[in-house]
């Protein structure tokens, strides 16, 4: 897929599937291959989104690298708290997925805004971009992974740091819909560092806000899940198969880990091709 999409036809690949590529080689901890990717969507005019940050989060964590989380948690914070700056009605023309324009590269006064780095080690280029765009970046799928990544890898006071964030801002930007997952991510993390006692009700007074607009099947499901997680259940609260945290200062050890992945997304079995991407990742 990378392949096709490198070559000049742009209609090979559908812009579609540069969202699948991303997620599929960010769920191996591939950032090289994350970066190929962003490169060719900035050649080709395709906006970045918050798949982006879905990804860099993703593959950040199945490194075991909580340091860059951290910094694109710092993404995601200050896109909302851009958000709380703006009116209501500016807060509902928010971009969602690049789709509210054309290509979602034009700003209000119709000019082109240019690409951030087209990496991933560089996040705190793409704050201004996406606050240019008044693009979605806080997407459910990237707080969920955010929620995950924190819980696995952070400790009591990040954590409690995000619980604070989501406590402010779901008040503050209007267009910030937690999904019943998002808030099943949260007690399962939250369980995770034994915390859930005391906030499981506050938790669940925020499922039952009518503001949500929950269906009741929905609103069930997740007050059973957080009884499920304070009950220990076994299946509620399965970790996700991340690397083990790495110290923020051990570069030897995170690029050693970034070398492993890469290798293990290159090997096959068969040997017929060592290039060919793993089937088992969902994407």
């Amino acid at each position: 897929y990378l392949a096709l999409m490198e070559e000049e036809d742009e209609y090979i690949v559908p812009e579609a599937v540069w969202k699948r590529i991303l997620l599929g080689v960010a769920r191996q901890g591939r950032v090289d291959l994350c970066d190929k990717v962003l490169e060719i969507m900035a050649s080709r005019s395709i906006p970045y989104t918050h798949v982006v940050v879905t990804a860099a989060i993703d593959a950040y964590a199945q490194l075991g690298n909580l340091s860059m989380i951290v910094r694109w948690y710092s993404v995601i914070s200050a896109a909302l708290s851009a958000q709380v700056d703006l009116s209501p009605a500016r807060q509902n023309a928010v971009h969602i997925d690049g789709t509210t324009t054309s290509l979602g590269v034009e700003d209000r006064a119709g000019e082109r805004i240019p690409y951030p780095p087209c990496t991933l080690e560089e996040p705190e280029g793409f704050i201004a971009y996406f606050i240019q765009l008044n693009e979605l970046v806080w997407h459910r799928s990237a707080l969920t992974s955010l929620i995950d990544a924190v819980g696995e890898l952070g400790d009591e006071v990040l954590l409690m740091q995000l619980w604070k964030d989501i406590s402010h801002f779901r008040l503050k930007v209007v267009t910030l819909r937690l999904s019943p997952q998002i808030y099943m991510a949260l007690a399962r993390s939250l369980a995770w560092h034994e915390l859930l006692g005391q906030y499981a009700n506050t938790l669940i007074l925020w499922i039952r806000d009518e503001s949500n607009g929950f269906s009741a099947s929905q609103q069930t499901e997740a007050e059973d899940f957080i009884k499920q997680c304070l009950e220990n259940n076994k299946n509620a609260l399965r970790r996700p198969k991340f690397r083990p945290k790495i110290a923020d200062d051990n570069q030897e050890l995170l690029e050693e880990a970034e070398a492993e992945a890469e290798a293990e997304a290159d090997f096959d079995a068969t040997g017929e091709d060592e290039y060919l991407l793993s089937s088992q990742v969902p994407v």
